[in-house]
């Protein structure tokens, strides 16, 4: 997308995110600019611009500068890192509560939740589906995001949950015949073998794939609560408000009924918090939900 709105021409300057992409591209007429993610790096572009006449016509010639600022090199300014330090010190009192402890790893990084079946990703679709007692959980590998390894034994406290759900998401329960619940996962496994966001997390779900198959068409099998898919019967699946708008391709959750309106629906954060904290110890690992042949 950014490529097809630099080729028209229209724009001298783009400055573009969310492909979590650290590149410059300048064809000595108009520049596409990605600065990463996370703020790791900051590029600075300094342009220089004439304005004069031509023919009776306002004319524009521009030049940039390019620099790329490595953030952790960056010293904090003092006055401003003091104001940062009296707000964490409350934040953390809030965050640092524990919830519960894992009894297995839980692995966040974008290699384990946006290309097969991630334990922290069975963990989020379980909380979810457990909360509104749907027949299905769908969460997107996307959505999980903080890029952590919780060791076996370690404590998950309020602001693990919030680092790995930033987003503010919503739960949303939505109906949908079995066919479009088959469909649904063919579009999250559409971009395999390659790591994508909209993998699917699921609960609820066995799923079977051979990602060597055409995308749209590598599911083999899937079961519903241990049975094979009917795909006449109306499922209820629990899944995010951006995946219930459409979002990363998921266009039938967006089309399916909606049991609520989306703006009612809890914080996932806040559900899958108390789903931990109710459990005490998250045992739950990669047990065969999706499974990729």
């Amino acid at each position: 997308q950014d490529y097809a709105i630099n080729a028209t021409g229209a724009l001298d300057l783009i400055l573009t995110g969310h492909d979590h992409d650290l590149f410059i591209a300048y064809d000595e007429r108009s520049a596409v600019v990605e600065s990463s993610h996370d703020a790791h790096r900051v590029v600075v572009v300094e342009a220089t611009i004439e304005v004069g006449e031509r023919d009776g016509q306002r004319s524009m010639r521009w030049s940039p500068q390019f620099r790329i600022v490595d953030t952790a090199t960056v010293v904090p300014d003092p006055d401003v890192a003091l104001e940062v330090a009296k707000y964490e010190q409350d934040f953390t009192r809030e965050m640092d509560v524990p919830l519960g402890v894992t009894a297995v790893e839980l692995d966040s990084r974008n290699s384990a939740v946006r290309k097969g079946e991630a334990a922290i990703g069975n963990l989020f679709a379980d909380a979810m589906r457990a909360s509104v007692k749907a027949d299905v959980g769908i969460t997107n590998g996307g959505g999980i995001r903080a890029g952590r390894v919780y060791a076996a034994g370690s404590q998950i406290t309020r602001r693990a949950i919030l680092e790995e759900l930033p987003f503010s998401n919503r739960l949303v329960t939505v109906e949908l015949a079995g066919k479009e619940l088959k469909r649904a996962i063919e579009v999250g496994l559409h971009a395999l073998p390659a790591a994508s966001g909209q993998f699917p997390q699921v609960s609820g779900l066995t799923v079977e794939a051979d990602p060597s198959r055409p995308a749209g068409d590598r599911v083999t099998s899937i079961k519903v609560g241990g049975q094979p898919l009917d795909e006449a019967k109306v499922y209820t699946v629990a899944t995010s408000d951006f995946l219930a708008r459409g979002g990363d391709g998921y266009d039938m959750l967006r089309d399916g009924r909606h049991l609520l309106p989306d703006d009612d629906a809890p914080l996932i954060a806040n559900e899958v918090m108390v789903y931990v904290r109710n459990i005490g110890t998250v045992r739950t690992g990669v047990e065969g939900r999706m499974v990729l042949k």
